[in-house]
């Protein structure tokens, strides 16, 4: 392994319980804060709308690997 992977922290992805709670949050209208946007955004759930910087990433849809959490 070289010296630079053993330096590299990798966090692990949103836990799927985790995510399907706040999708069904988001489903149901409410909004999520810039935090939770991101994590589910990375994690594949969720796919935004970006805008210029200062404003806030607006969720826009729900990805295939986000209905099949919420279908579980």
């Amino acid at each position: 392994m070289q010296h630079w992977q053993a330096c590299v922290r990798v966090k692990p992805a949103m836990e799927t319980e985790q995510a399907k709670w706040f999708l069904q949050v988001f489903a149901n209208g409410k909004k999520l804060n810039k935090t939770t946007i991101r994590e589910l955004y990375l994690s594949g759930y969720i796919g935004i709308e970006l805008h210029s910087p200062g404003k806030e990433p607006l969720p826009t849809v729900i990805t295939e690997k986000g209905k099949k959490v919420l279908a579980a």
